[in-house]
């Protein structure tokens, strides 16, 4: 909780709004802590930590996507697994200069979940959804053989881009982390591929001594 601040947003499960509220009370005292939750909920600008849910993260998405948190924490981060879902596609949306992902089953049952969750945390970490899908989760859960141990992807979000700006801005370092990509992916293979020794060229190297 060293982290919390000003301007920090915790989004976790209704039963455990309680605790929040209690441990925050207990090991930081000093912070203004606002519960954003209930049919009257209203966000309180001067808090420095706003405490919501999942749910009212999914039905609040707009007002809370359009506000900037220095800090924003998802407990049991499990519940946007899916990256189809709503809730997921509205942690995705929220504003904030760090996030923290806090779950004891980042997998139950796909490693796209796994995805999703870093989407969240560190997006690009993992690459586009479909690039994870078809650099690791199929062949992991195909069960082939070193299918975890391939090279990352490279992603444009690694770079750091520009904020929000003119369309041509945000263009060209996507595409030189695509190449950046493709051209480690290509030098890893060509590694793996190449023999130990090439017999003719250790000749020519004789023939120079």
């Amino acid at each position: 909780m060293c982290l919390f601040e000003k301007k920090c947003l915790v989004v976790c499960p209704t039963s455990v709004l309680p605790n929040w509220q209690a441990e925050l009370a207990r090991f930081r005292p000093s912070l203004r802590v606002s519960v954003y939750h209930g049919p009257t909920r209203k966000l309180d600008e001067s808090a420095d930590v706003a405490l919501t849910t999942y749910a009212i993260l999914r039905l609040d998405s707009a007002e809370l996507s359009a506000k900037h948190f220095d800090l924003v924490v998802i407990d049991e981060a499990q519940a946007i697994k899916n990256p189809d879902s709503q809730v997921a596609r509205a942690a995705y949306a929220l504003s904030a200069e760090f996030r923290i992902a806090m779950t004891g089953t980042p997998v139950e049952n796909r490693l796209d979940e796994l995805w999703s969750l870093m989407h969240f945390a560190n997006r690009g970490l993992l690459g586009g959804r479909r690039e994870f899908d078809a650099e690791f989760a199929r062949g992991v859960a195909d069960g082939m053989p070193g299918a975890a141990a391939k090279p990352a992807p490279a992603h444009p979000s690694l770079c750091h881009a520009p904020a929000q700006g003119r369309r041509g801005a945000r263009a060209a370092p996507a595409h030189r982390g695509h190449a950046q990509g493709r051209a480690r992916r290509a030098r890893a293979r060509s590694v793996r591929r190449r023999p130990r020794r090439d017999p003719r060229r250790a000749g020519r190297l004789d023939e120079r001594d």
